[in-house]
């Protein structure tokens, strides 16, 4: 796994609902706000790549640094968890098994529910960010172009993301089991965020209920998102209790670090309270009142869909997918490679060139530009061909590639 710097490698560090529960991982998630302040710091301390990926059944960072730990300091000083804590939960890959675990993450393998596909929206947003400050190089956006098409063929070409393929669609499934029918009950989401399009999305798509409310920090964001359907209105997220008192159904959505939903919200009558964030929106307390059905996201991993055995079929062809992508980002890395040390051989040559010049042209300095000219075009040639060479017979290329160096004393450190 070449990373166009000797000192650094490619480690992921992380935790994930395979191991930690809800509780834990909600001590290790990390808001936008923490996120930009994360990426700020890797900056300042000039790592080459870093990033962030924070959604309701993981936290993990990956990037190219010299060692594990300095991933390990920065998901700690920007979460609540402790180092102590982490190290009981925490997975970490290097290299070729840090590659293969995003290709795995990416294509919805090691997803909580299989198949899920608002993964790699997350990835897509987390490598933007990196990307705005700073910290996301050439090599890193290449390995997630890979990725994100490689997660765009499994999607086309297999069914593994047919079905319950998100924890909003699950959801939905917990409330269709639960209740006779849909229509009639009130239904409110609060939060018009990527989980909350998602909850409504498949509240319309696969429920007949007609009576949904969506609730927003920011109101004009939901009077935008209400547009797109008849049957959403929007409430008042500053009179919240009053809203919640006739609803049924409430699914907590909100990106907020805190819990926004507590006890005083809290209707006198029935409420069914399906918490899809993380950290929680809902306040644990809730759950001891009797009127209150409080599901958090590690309940609904157990709500499945008559497809799911069928789309564990469908993991092996993921999986040959994934391994073409991956041949192909190998490929792509020993290209790169081999630049320094073609970028190496043509400054010789020039060197070379220059002085040959200087010396053939010294009684005729009017030939000076057409000496340049000539050469340069063999310089060009010469390290086509050597480049054409290294592509072609990669078993020869450490060997080819230490003769070039010692030739012509090219020193790459």
């Amino acid at each position: 796994m070449y990373t166009g710097n000797k000192d650094t490698k490619l480690y992921i560090v992380g935790l994930s609902f395979e191991k930690a529960n809800q509780q834990i991982r909600n001590k290790y998630s990390i808001t936008k706000e923490k996120t930009t302040d994360l990426l700020a710091e890797a900056k300042a301390n000039d790592l080459q790549s870093i990033v962030v990926l924070s959604t309701c059944n993981r936290t993990e960072i990956f990037g190219f640094v010299p060692h594990p730990y300095i991933i390990i300091e920065l998901l700690c000083k920007h979460s609540k968890g402790s180092v102590d804590d982490l190290m009981k939960y925490v997975y970490i890959y290097k290299q070729d098994e840090a590659a293969d675990h995003i290709f795995e993450v990416a294509a919805g393998i090691k997803s909580q529910v299989l198949g899920d596909y608002e993964i790699i929206s997350q990835l897509k947003n987390a490598a933007k960010l990196s990307k705005q400050f700073g910290v996301l190089d050439g090599y890193m956006g290449r390995l997630l172009d890979f990725v994100i098409q490689s997660s765009k063929e499994i999607k086309n070409q297999t069914t593994i993301s047919g079905g319950t393929t998100s924890t909003s669609y699950a959801g939905v499934q917990y409330v269709k089991e639960k209740f006779a029918k849909l229509n009639g009950i009130k239904i409110t989401v609060l939060g018009a965020g990527d989980i909350g399009k998602s909850t409504l999305k498949n509240l319309i798509q696969y429920t007949d209920c007609e009576n949904i409310k969506l609730i927003n920090r920011t109101k004009e964001k939901a009077i935008e998102l209400a547009k797109e359907s008849n049957e959403i209105i929007v409430g008042d997220y500053d009179n919240l209790k009053t809203e919640l008192e006739d609803q049924d159904i409430l699914f907590a959505c909100s990106s907020a670090s805190e819990h926004i939903i507590r006890t005083e919200h809290m209707p006198s009558g029935n409420l069914t309270i399906i918490d899809l964030s993380l950290p929680n929106n809902v306040d644990g307390i809730v759950e001891e009142l009797p009127q209150i059905d409080l599901v958090i996201l590690d309940d609904l991993s157990s709500v499945t869909d008559s497809t799911l055995e069928l789309r564990k079929l469908e993991i092996p062809k993921a999986t040959k997918i994934i391994e073409t992508h991956k041949e192909e980002y190998t490929k792509w890395l020993s290209h790169r490679q081999y630049t320094p040390v073609i970028h190496g051989l043509q400054e010789t040559l020039k060197t070379i060139q220059e002085a040959e010049v200087k010396v053939a042209t010294k009684n005729n300095p009017e030939l000076a530009d057409f000496a340049n000219q000539m050469s340069e075009k063999m310089i060009q040639k010469i390290t086509n061909r050597f480049a054409l060479h290294l592509k072609n017979e990669p078993e020869m290329a450490n060997q080819s590639i230490a003769v070039i160096k010692e030739v012509f004393n090219i020193n790459l450190e």
